[in-house]
């Protein structure tokens, strides 16, 4: 959750989704992490950007979240390949530029 926690002030209003039954329900970095298998068409329907780790990848979330109309950012490490190749922004603030490059 340490993206969580980098991202989590620069919002005004901030969804978190996890598919990880031991996350749902817990409160991180002050934002109630909610179930991500239930109405993430509504959530991203109320959303102006999605911020994604690349398990969606893994786990067959990615196919909604890449068709959303709206953008679709990857965070962390394990993604970065895919969003390399599929054109999907990435964001990494453990590397020294921010970026996964």
């Amino acid at each position: 959750m340490i993206h969580l926690a980098r991202i989590a002030g620069a919002f005004s209003s901030l969804i978190v989704l996890d598919l990880d039954p031991a996350n749902i329900g817990q409160t991180k970095n002050g934002v109630l992490i909610r179930d991500g298998a239930v109405d993430l068409d509504k959530y991203i329907e109320t959303s102006d950007v999605i911020f994604a780790t690349g398990s969606t990848i893994c786990n067959a979330t990615i196919d909604t979240l890449y068709n959303a109309p709206i953008p679709l950012v990857l965070f962390g490490t394990t993604g970065a390949g895919a969003a390399a190749l599929l054109g999907i922004n990435r964001f990494c603030p453990e590397a020294s530029c921010g970026r996964c490059d």
